[in-house]
């Protein structure tokens, strides 16, 4: 019985360390990304959206712009009002 808890017991322990270094490892991958991304500047992938009420009488628009950098993931998010005219 004792043999039978000490296996499972490092069985589990073997996987808790596996995890902990699949997880260092990725820290550590995107860390290097964000250096890179420091040294050569973002490669950013925009996408804008309009939003408002729905009411074409009222204003209240904003466009909001999201920017998603291509090699580190580092988000951005801009809310400004919307103008038609623009």
């Amino acid at each position: 019985m004792l043999n039978l808890y000490r296996r499972w017991r490092e069985k589990k322990l073997a996987a808790q360390q596996e995890q902990e270094q699949i997880e260092k490892e990725k820290l550590r991958l995107m860390r290097e990304k964000q250096e890179e991304c420091g040294l050569t500047g973002h490669s950013w992938n925009c996408t804008h959206e309009v939003q408002g009420d729905g009411d074409p009488n009222v204003e209240g628009y904003i466009l909001i712009t999201r920017r998603t950098c291509s090699i580190c993931g580092a988000t951005e998010v801009d809310i400004e009002p919307y103008d038609d005219d623009e």
